[in-house]
């Protein structure tokens, strides 16, 4: 691994910030180049810190590598394929839906086909792929909760266009692997947060957590419809290091991964990692609630996501809920950050 070279598409957004700084704090000489329409805010220069200098970044569009490829310095080693688009509202949806299907489809056939011509080839090729299990049934409060999802639950992506991107991108993923004879893995990462979550052109809506912890660094309390409404809500870092360890495996046991929490888990826990940091903050149940985490679906992504394989092959655990919340509070917290809350 010692002076290994890491492509990273996406590299400049939040997810793919992460698995940059955990995947270089575990291979002291290697180092990554990183691919983002828009160049790196200070706060990612910030957060990577000490491994920042073994980063390049390079502001390109993956629809189109021929542009940036020649700033590329030495043979790719790893591959890791972040960008995408990823509309949350079908407000955004209409308004971004040529382009999502443009960036995440068309943009991975593009970057393949010239990862596909590199000499040599890279070693493993990591798709970084979303919830594509569907959003199950209409459920009432006594509906019980679904089975884990597993790796091999059927994909029900067909109600957002962002899922359908998605899956498709993992079979042409797959497709291409068996063409070529590259290796290929792809990731299903449940709902991210943690430090630099912010608004970008393709994140613009934020889960639970990322509103718990501004509401207990303001005002000190947050409305909801229920406190033990549940959801897989994942520590940025955490799938971050889950990502480093396939990246770095000699071999693999799976082509695919599911990168969650993996555990019931719900708003009142985010709350207890709040309130570690800000004591006095309260859940507020109202008929009204400002923030409103859907109890009415049961079944694919509103279920826990099972990482008995990452668990089992690597030794990979996530970071206690509670606990992961009172480190993003602390972030925030750090005046270098302070207006990052926009408050």
């Amino acid at each position: 691994m010692n002076g290994a070279h890491a492509l990273v598409t996406g590299g400049t957004g939040f997810l793919m910030a992460h698995v940059i700084r955990e995947w270089l704090q575990t291979v002291p000489e290697g180092r990554v180049t990183a691919i983002g329409r828009a160049p790196p805010g200070p706060e990612v220069a910030e957060y990577l810190g000490p491994v920042g200098d073994r980063v390049t970044f390079l502001r390109g569009d993956v629809r189109q590598p021929e542009a940036w490829a020649m700033d590329l310095q030495g043979p790719v080693d790893y591959l890791v394929h972040g960008a995408a688009l990823c509309p949350m509202t079908e407000l955004e949806e209409t308004d971004l839906w040529a382009e999502t299907v443009s960036v995440n489809v068309m943009g991975t056939v593009a970057i393949l086909s010239w990862a596909a011509g590199l000499m040599p080839r890279p070693r493993r090729v990591l798709y970084v792929s979303s919830g594509v299990y569907g959003y199950g049934s209409e459920a009432s409060q006594d509906t019980p909760p679904a089975q884990p999802v597993q790796e091999h639950t059927p994909l029900a992506p067909e109600d957002a266009t962002y899922d359908i991107t998605k899956a498709t991108g993992e079979w042409l993923v797959a497709r291409w692997a068996a063409l070529n004879g590259i290796e290929t893995v792809a990731v299903r990462p449940s709902a991210i947060f943690g430090p630099l979550d912010r608004d970008t052109k393709g994140r613009m809506q934020h889960p639970a957590p990322w509103h718990i912890a501004r509401a207990a660094l303001g005002t000190g309390a947050l409305s909801v419809n229920d406190a033990q409404a549940g959801y897989d809500w994942l520590f940025a870092p955490d799938a971050g290091r889950a990502m480093a360890m396939i990246l770095n495996a000699t071999t693999l046991r799976h082509p695919c991964y599911n990168i969650g929490y993996g555990r019931p888990a719900t708003l009142a826990d985010l709350a207890k990692g709040a309130q570690v940091v800000c004591p006095g903050f309260e859940l507020v149940e109202t008929e009204h609630p400002v923030y409103v985490q859907r109890t009415d679906r049961r079944g694919g992504v509103w279920s826990v996501r099972a990482t008995d394989r990452l668990e089992d092959e690597f030794g990979w655990r996530p970071t206690p809920l509670p606990e992961a919340m009172a480190a993003y509070l602390r972030w925030l917290q750090d005046g270098a950050h302070a207006a990052d809350l926009r408050l």
